[in-house]
């Protein structure tokens, strides 16, 4: 019996253990998916991912059949794991190798989805990833909560700003507390997501710190804060690692008026139902063209009733609120053929050319100085191409163009066709006026210029002496007339010696090869400008980091914040050869999973990267620890050197 036990536990033990043959299949090209979450809103996006595994240097994985989702490529990482085992008192090592493509999925509509399987041809065999199911809620019939989105403008062209407010209803409480803010007896305040909180292109506004740190709540008397969250946006909170909490925003709530239901057809006549907030920010649109504000979308508990002294609540999931303003282009109409998409007001054009006297066909240099207050970024330049004012006189080439936001500048280069050209003409250049809604032509000065003729001698000009004025000693041959020479015998034709030239010739090739290629590589070395950004990553976070510690120690939190995201996501942007702007808390933990940094050196970068997100919406500056910064910005460093990253 005891033996039976002994081959049953043995056996079982067998079973533990991967065989050979199951261990060389551990090692097959294969691939996984995974989904973030298994359950989103009507306007979320969610995160999934595609493994290959053993197969080196993959391509991306193919998606094609992912028709009712917009794809977003992330990135991709490494993963790689390996055990090992005995087996029959053997040492049998086993792992796996796999790439990580990370994606952002949205879905383009609501239901039970299926993401379909991903695909991936690898030398002649097609491997298939699972499926995975995805249940996107719907907004649902109700009359809680409802979106208007209004459009306050100063004009219709580029330049003249609007003020885009959203106006949230939300139904008040019963009686007696009619009159309180319904938002108040929540403990969770409801999310709103805000698709136009990211300035899109073609507009200006300010910056997200500057536009929602003013409506931070801050609580009220001895009661909580309460209001809105907005876009999933966190501060921190009691000390470095603290957990970070949902940031609240008052926007304002008050009793509907009437005047707040206008163009609200669903509450018309029911503005004393609902209480109202506002949500409000300026744009200033720098091109003409139609701006989209996307749906804004709110998901949350609001309160339907209260039982004795009980709120009732319901889980809401709502979408409304979009709209479109459009921005006109200066009219068709008496249009002037001298504008080039110049918009504005008071505009000025300087002239300058050098030099000031030349010859016909000479190069002139003419500089023109836009400046005024309008889109200078964008002005284009005159055409004096297709101006035969110009081009009678003057053959123009193509302007260089050096704009910003204070001054733009175009340099031509021009050469007068005639020694009768005695000025560079006045040139002419149209602005549509914002102020006056119309056109402006304004003109530079003419340029006084002296052109002088080509001179060239005639047949008439070549002098030729007769024999009597030659030098003495010279005489004449058929080779010839050779100077300074007595002795005829000194005379003599000289061959070349072909071979010996051809082998010059071939070490002066060999050598400028050389010469080349080594040009190539330095330049290669030197001016790559990956290099060149990453040897200075490491002195220029350095540099931002000393200035956040300064900024710390004066107490300035918001400053300090800036200073050390400024520090943390310029390091992490230049080792991995992106964009330093807008890196969030998780994009940089992404990215340094990325470039296989450690987990717990992560954690830190982005437990301090959330810390300052909380300073820049007035958090604590005492929650900042003075010397984590320092330590983990080089800690950073030497993770980032030993992975090759800053070579």
């Amino acid at each position: 019996m005891i033996a039976r036990l002994g081959l049953l536990g043995l056996g079982g033990l067998c079973a533990l253990i991967p065989s050979p043959a199951l261990a060389a299949q551990s090692g097959a090209a294969s691939l996984k998916t995974r989904l973030e979450r298994s359950q989103i809103y009507q306007g979320e996006s969610v995160r999934y991912s595609v493994e290959v595994e053993n197969v080196e240097n993959p391509p991306a994985p193919d998606l094609s059949r992912f028709s009712q989702f917009d794809v977003e490529l992330l990135g991709r990482s490494q993963n790689s794991s390996s055990f090992t085992v005995m087996i029959n008192g053997r040492q049998v090592t086993q792992g796996s190798q796999g790439v990580i493509f990370n994606y952002l999925l949205t879905p383009r509509e609501a239901g039970d989805l299926i993401i379909p399987e991903p695909t991936l041809q690898v030398d002649g065999t097609r491997l298939t990833g699972p499926s995975q199911r995805l249940h996107v809620i719907r907004p649902e019939k109700q009359d809680l909560v409802h979106f208007h989105l209004k459009v306050e403008r100063n004009g219709r062209y580029p330049l003249q700003p609007f003020v885009v407010r959203l106006l949230i209803f939300v139904r008040k409480l019963p009686e007696p507390y009619s009159g309180e803010d319904p938002l108040a007896y929540l403990s969770q305040p409801p999310e709103l997501y805000v698709p136009w909180a990211d300035v899109q292109d073609g507009l200006q506004a300010e910056d997200l710190s500057s536009w929602l740190s003013p409506l931070r709540a801050r609580g009220r008397g001895r009661s909580a804060a309460y209001g809105f969250g907005i876009n999933d946006l966190t501060f921190q909170t009691n000390s470095l690692f603290g957990r970070a909490r949902s940031a609240v925003f008052d926007l304002g709530g008050r009793p509907a008026a009437a005047a707040d239901v206008e163009g609200v057809p669903e509450l018309a006549g029911r503005a004393g139902e609902y209480f109202v907030y506002e949500l409000r920010r300026r744009f200033v649109p720098e091109r003409p063209g139609r701006f989209h504000f996307g749906a804004v979308s709110i998901k949350g508990s609001v309160i339907t009733g209260v039982n004795g002294t009980t709120p009732v609540t319901r889980e809401i999931f709502d979408v409304g609120g979009a709209g479109v303003v459009a921005v006109e282009d200066a009219p068709e109409a008496d249009r002037p053929a001298s504008y080039q998409g110049a918009f504005g007001t008071r505009f000025a054009l300087a002239v300058a050319v050098a030099p000031r006297r030349a010859r016909v066909g000479d190069p002139l240099t003419v500089t023109l100085t836009l400046t005024g207050q309008g889109n200078l970024a964008q002005a284009g330049p005159p055409d004096l191409k297709g101006d035969p004012t110009f081009t009678d006189l003057f053959r123009v080439e193509q302007p260089t163009v050096d704009q910003d936001a204070s001054r733009a500048i175009y340099t031509f280069s021009v050469r007068p066709l005639s020694f009768e050209v005695a000025e560079f003409p006045a040139v002419p250049y149209s602005y549509f006026d914002l102020q006056k809604e119309r056109y402006v032509t304004i003109h530079s000065d003419p340029v006084r210029i002296e052109v002088d003729r080509i001179e060239s001698l005639g047949q008439g000009d070549i002098i030729q002496g007769d024999r009597s004025d030659r030098a003495p000693g010279s005489f004449t041959r058929a080779e010839g007339t050779f100077g300074n020479i007595t002795d005829p015998t000194e005379v003599r034709q000289d061959t070349v010696d072909l071979r010996a030239l051809l082998a010059y010739l071939g070490s002066l090739l060999s050598i400028h090869v050389l010469l080349v290629l080594w040009v190539r590589r330095r330049r290669r070395l030197f001016g790559d400008p990956v290099r060149i950004r990453r040897r200075r990553a490491v002195p220029r976070a350095r540099e931002r980091m000393d200035r956040a510690l300064a900024f710390l120690a004066a107490g300035d939190g918001a400053a300090a914040a800036e200073a050390f995201e400024s520090s943390l996501g310029g390091l992490v942007a230049d080792a991995a050869g992106i964009p330093e702007g807008g890196l969030t808390a998780r994009e940089v933990s992404d990215r340094l999973r990325q470039l296989c940094v450690e987990d717990q050196l992560r954690e830190r970068a982005s437990g301090l990267l959330e810390t300052c997100e909380g300073l820049r919406y007035g958090g604590d500056v005492e929650t900042l620890p003075a010397d984590e910064p320092g330590r983990l910005l080089e800690d950073l460093i030497g993770a980032l050197r030993r992975g090759g990253r800053l070579r």
